[in-house]
């Protein structure tokens, strides 16, 4: 970067010199009463000419330095696709598997939105992101043997530590009264086991909104959490840059796999992905980092991970 800009500057000013150089030339053919300044006269037009190209070239090497360091690549109004082209890209890749996706870019309000038919999605472990935001939100940063089982629950989906949580928060009333609370009208609660709750992924769009919102603290230790989920749980919009996220993975009887990842990028793009009918766990991971990366246009590699 910084050659790039010494280059530039380089390249500035000998434009400039060379420019200074053509117009003091033509001033003083126009003042020179010699014969020379016949000559000098009819190199006027041709001097003109260069010092136009010249000033050409300085803006063309003036807006490359513009877009090149100073301008913000996620304001270009390409970090997006447009929402046909969203549906067309996972049109190809979804297969036979059940797709609900939302994105909100909170700084330009764009919203995008996939849904190829899937409803009843489990939340599987994602669900232990709504455990800890209502605890949060109830008694701040969590102290103790209660943070101690949240870095568990969150970095590596600990089941036994979720469910000590679960019932320190008090059960599924609680969780119900957190999620009414948000307006997350269409996630509903299996008491048979907190993880075959269902919900949709616009309604997980309220609830990372709601963690954005949250007073400084509590905000930072929900993404200081879910800033650390170990590498190999760190699929779908964990395969993006400056990714915050819980996923989830569960098996129905049947042999098929729910995957979901629900998280933010940059503190500005709100994401969730939530599938079914994948053939193995494996095979839903996969899914929901290419629906992931494919939410973001190729030229915005500042927010994909390699």
């Amino acid at each position: 970067m910084k050659r790039k800009i010494l280059l530039t500057i380089s390249a500035l000013a000998l434009l400039f010199v060379i420019v200074f150089f053509f117009t003091e030339a033509k001033s003083q053919g126009k003042a020179d009463s010699s014969p020379s300044s016949t000559l000098i006269g009819k190199a006027g037009s041709r001097l003109n000419t260069i010092r136009k190209n010249a000033d050409r070239g300085i803006k063309k090497i003036v807006n490359s330095f513009s877009k090149g360091i100073g301008h913000d690549p996620a304001d270009n109004g390409k970090t997006l696709p447009d929402q046909a082209e969203l549906t067309r890209r996972l049109n190809a890749i979804v297969g036979k598997s059940k797709v609900d996706v939302a994105l909100l870019d909170k700084k330009s309000g764009q919203q995008l939105t996939y849904s190829n038919g899937g409803s009843n999605f489990w939340l599987a472990s994602s669900i232990k992101l709504s455990i800890l935001t209502a605890l949060v939100s109830q008694y701040g940063p969590l102290t103790g043997t209660d943070d101690q089982q949240a870095q568990a629950m969150i970095t590596y989906s600990d089941n036994d530590s979720a469910t000590y949580l679960f019932n320190e928060l008090g059960g599924f009333p609680a969780l119900e009264a957190f999620w009414a609370r948000l307006s997350m009208t269409s996630t509903v609660s299996d008491y048979d086991g907190f993880g075959m709750s269902t919900s949709t992924a616009a309604d997980q769009l309220k609830l990372l909104d709601y963690i954005r919102r949250l007073p400084a603290d509590q905000k930072s230790y929900i993404m200081n959490l879910t800033g650390q989920v170990i590498p190999g749980q760190s699929f779908g919009v964990g395969r993006l840059k400056d990714a915050h996220f819980k996923n989830g993975w569960l098996n129905d009887d049947d042999g098929l796999w729910y995957v979901n990842s629900v998280g933010s990028v940059d503190d500005r793009y709100l994401i969730a992905i939530m599938t079914k009918n994948n053939l193995s766990s494996q095979a839903g991971e996969r899914l929901t980092s290419r629906i992931a990366r494919n939410l973001f246009n190729p030229n915005t590699m500042q927010l994909q991970k390699n």
